[in-house]
């Protein structure tokens, strides 16, 4: 039976077809020739694949929450120093 098939097939039916390998930030490219990779569009989707991280997205949920509760902060020192200065300001 092999023997039939490699004669209608030839002796490489049963071989995996290779494809070219490509870098994996290659998008485009055309199958048989290598593109070579623009720089700039490497890091930029390397750090758009970064930013999608979910451990990226926690550290800058805590990053906003901590700046936020700095800023309220100190808007409850300058209230608190408005509303102390009125009321001594009556005395």
């Amino acid at each position: 039976m092999e023997e039939e098939r490699a004669k209608v097939f030839g002796k490489s039916y049963n071989k995996k077809i290779q494809y070219p390998k490509f870098h994996p930030i290659a998008r485009r490219h055309n199958l048989g020739e290598r593109r070579p990779i623009n720089l700039r569009d490497a890091v930029r989707e390397c750090s758009a694949k970064y930013n999608k991280l979910p451990e990226v997205i926690e550290q800058k949920k805590k990053e906003k929450f901590a700046k936020q509760r700095v800023e309220n902060s100190l808007k409850v020192q300058t209230f608190n120093k408005k509303i102390q200065g009125k009321v001594l300001s009556k005395l």
